[in-house]
């Protein structure tokens, strides 16, 4: 099925690691180099594979870093799949960390009006809404932190006393937010999201939109994988404003709803910690 809609002489598949969401391969083409394929069979399968997508050919276009290029993105019989450049991984070096801080930076400072994205994605396996809004804190409030409390109570993650809590964060959230203005954003910026290549480090798995930068930075620090001089030189290309030290908690607080709602455990309690830290 593949070498017909590629119109490529495969020769082998070689299975390999593809994360929790997906399965995946290598392509082996003759004569050629290797493609990679992602695959599944969800019902919301095909949406999530395009939606991927689009968001690299967003990076791509507007960004240094060098993406994967897109070769193919269809559906046939229930069946998803997502055709892009294989990155064959190398080993960071200080170099390779400096020219990511300072290609990050560079893709911050694209910018649109108003904040949000032309379509809904996902974030991992979870729907994300892009819908645009003109101030961030009533972005982050309605597009980010309330659906995923919503979809939480729904799953018994979190209890219905909790939308309260996050009703009185959102008295305060404009007072906390950053009001500098739209970034593009990865939107998934942790350590599984990037790879090592030999021409640098390149972007993957991303959930577009445009919306505060420091939400990228606060995603880095969740989870670590990025060495210091990553941030120095991020610094140093695009100082980041005033307090936002005080912000990273306040914007892990997606990431961290995210997991709860995929993974429960010690994020719930996480989240309802960091609220009940800001009203």
């Amino acid at each position: 099925m593949l070498e017909e809609r590629l119109g490529l002489s495969i020769s082998s598949l070689q299975p390999i690691s593809g994360g929790d969401i997906n399965h995946a391969a290598l392509i082996h083409i003759r004569d050629q180099p290797s493609l990679f394929v992602k695959y599944n069979q969800y019902p919301a399968g095909s949406d999530m594979l395009s939606k991927e997508a689009k968001g690299l050919e967003i990076l791509d276009r507007l960004s240094a870093f060098s993406i994967p290029k897109v070769h193919h993105c269809e559906s046939v019989y229930a069946h998803h799949f997502l055709v892009m450049d294989y990155i064959q991984q190398a080993k960071a070096t200080d170099s390779h960390w400096l020219t990511f801080g300072e290609r990050l930076a560079d893709m911050h400072r694209q910018s649109q009006q108003p904040y949000g994205l032309d379509h809904d994605n996902y974030i991992g396996s979870l729907p994300q809404s892009n819908q645009l809004h003109t101030d961030w804190h009533s972005f982050y409030y309605h597009e980010r932190l309330l659906p995923q409390l919503k979809l939480g109570i729904r799953n018994g993650v979190f209890h219905s006393s909790d939308l309260s809590l996050l009703q009185q964060l959102y008295q305060v959230l404009p007072e906390l937010v950053s009001t500098e203005g739209p970034a593009l954003l990865h939107g998934d910026l942790w350590s599984g999201n990037y790879l090592m290549a030999e021409e640098g480090i390149t972007l993957i798995d991303p959930a577009v939109y445009y919306g505060d930068r420091e939400m990228d930075l606060a995603m880095m620090r969740l989870f670590g994988g990025f060495p210091a001089s990553a941030y120095a030189a991020y610094q140093e290309a695009y100082p980041l404003p005033y307090g936002y030290q005080k912000r990273i908690d306040l914007y892990q607080l997606y990431p961290i709803m995210v997991h709860a709602n995929l993974f429960g455990g010690q994020y719930i309690a996480q989240a309802r910690q960091i609220i009940k830290s800001c009203i």
